[in-house]
């Protein structure tokens, strides 16, 4: 069974409604099916304690926006060439619409209640939590974190078991801007850091690159304004990923994806629907996959009624989900899965509420899993 929108339990209407009634939490609920077994899989024989990490999380990037997963518009060749060498999970899903909740999800492989981070504000991850990258440091890894979003700075304490955490604001910036979440930095200048620790560092290594550009406001200025960042974003992971090698475990994905007017919502915080819950998740094992693998298409996004004064550049036209890659896993995944299965490749203990993944890599059946969404921010 595949889920579609009409298995989610909706969130209630946010122009039906005042904030003050809306419900605290919202929540969806999929169940997986059995996955098809990869035609050919051959692994390198890797030292999973020596396997180098690397982890790219491209802020507010919805899964039908990237070219590997149906969107011919998309000019994403970097991220798509990893999908060719990799595993894409079709039904990747976030746990929330909000880049902090979300990414201290990512790291720990808890829920919201769980590690306590419900919002971009007036949060703070516990010492007490323990993250992956904690993990990692402590089992001999050298570990950074390059961040382009304020929401992520260090003093929110997703800094926990890095060496080096680089998030260089300054407080002008803050001045510049009518939001803290619009203070970011360059994604050219995030990766240029990357790939110098990337290069001068030996390993084994742990890096997570963070680039925001596909978060408003949206900078392009020629065609579709969000496809235009989401390409920048693409092309300057090019410098970093040409880095690696094929002993490398390399992940991408997003902390939530973005509404573009589904459901009357134009960016994400609000509703739990599929265009913020979907991510991306693509991932390069240790090693080779062979083959390539275009399972038959289905419809991805709803028909959009464009209001008025939308920013006509914009294309909301419904984009096929018809994904190509070596390998494409059809089963529901959760962002709680990618820490244990970060910690299952480099062979250190972790405990968290998610499910590695390497299972499916491998062409293994798994049990169906249950993916949870909530947002704080409407209440």
């Amino acid at each position: 069974m595949v889920p579609h929108e009409e298995n989610i339990i909706q969130p209630v209407s946010f122009q039906a409604v005042s904030l003050g009634s809306l419900i605290m939490f919202a929540l969806f609920i999929f169940y997986s099916c059995t996955p098809q077994l990869p035609e050919k899989y051959t692994k390198e024989e890797v030292v999973s304690t020596k396997t180098n990490i690397l982890l790219i999380t491209i802020d507010t990037l919805r899964a039908d926006r990237v070219g590997a997963y149906g969107d011919t518009r998309a000019q994403t060749k970097t991220i798509d060439s990893i999908a060719q060498q990799g595993v894409l999970f079709r039904e990747a899903h976030s746990l929330s619409p909000l880049t902090l909740p979300s990414h201290s999800s990512i790291m720990t492989g808890l829920y919201p209640r769980e590690h306590g981070v419900r919002d971009n504000a007036g949060f703070v991850l516990p010492d007490k939590i323990h993250t992956i990258a904690e993990a990692l440091q402590e089992n001999g890894y050298e570990t950074s974190a390059f961040v382009s979003a304020f929401v992520l700075e260090h003093s929110w304490g997703l800094a926990q078991g890095f060496d080096r955490y680089h998030d260089p604001f300054h407080p002008k910036d803050l001045s510049k801007v009518s939001a803290l979440g619009e203070a970011q930095i360059p994604s050219a200048d995030t990766i240029n850091a990357a790939q110098a620790w990337w290069k001068k560092t030996k390993g084994p290594k742990f890096s997570w690159v963070h680039l925001y550009d596909p978060h408003t406001p949206w900078e392009t200025q020629t065609g579709d304004p969000y496809r235009g960042d989401i390409t920048q974003a693409d092309q300057n992971l090019t410098r970093l990923i040409a880095q690696t090698d094929s002993s490398d475990l390399i992940i991408i994905t997003s902390d939530h994806g973005e509404s573009l007017w589904e459901h009357g919502e134009r960016e994400h915080g609000v509703l739990l629907h599929r265009s913020v819950t979907r991510v991306p998740l693509i991932v390069r094992p240790p090693g080779t996959i062979e083959g390539a693998t275009e399972p038959p298409p289905r419809s991805s996004s709803l028909d959009i009624q464009r209001p008025e004064g939308v920013d006509p550049r914009l294309i909301l036209e419904p984009v096929q989900d018809a994904p190509k890659a070596a390998y494409v896993v059809d089963d529901i995944v959760r962002l709680i899965d990618i820490a244990p299965t970060i910690a299952d490749y480099a062979d250190v203990s972790f405990s968290s509420s998610g499910l590695s993944l390497r299972p499916f890599i491998e062409g293994r059946i798994e049990p169906p899993r249950v993916a949870y969404a909530e947002t704080l921010f409407p209440y």
